[in-house]
């Protein structure tokens, strides 16, 4: 798990600068959506979270772009943590 998280961590870190304001056809929705697509029925917050665990090799337990369906599966799948957790360091 440290590798992926760090190679996780280094995907999301490559990308800070990446949406600058007034760009909203973000590259992660083109990715997992197949297409382009734009607009507030787009948001790409947990999209940019799949891009980066595709990167690391990270599997999620479901696909998609709700913030409260991935949260729901992962508390289905027993890996939702909302305390006591203290990551590793990786750099």
């Amino acid at each position: 798990m440290r590798n992926d998280l760090s190679t996780y961590l280094c995907a999301a870190e490559s990308e800070v600068f990446y949406l600058l304001p007034g760009r909203t056809r973000p590259k992660y929705n083109t990715w997992y959506y197949g297409r382009e697509v734009s607009g507030d029925s787009y948001p790409w917050c947990v999209v940019f979270v799949w891009w980066c665990c595709a990167k690391a090799g990270v599997v999620l337990p479901v696909k998609t772009a709700s913030c409260t369906a991935l949260m729901n599966a992962a508390k289905q799948a027993g890996i939702w943590v909302t305390s006591g957790y203290l990551p590793e360091a990786t750099y």
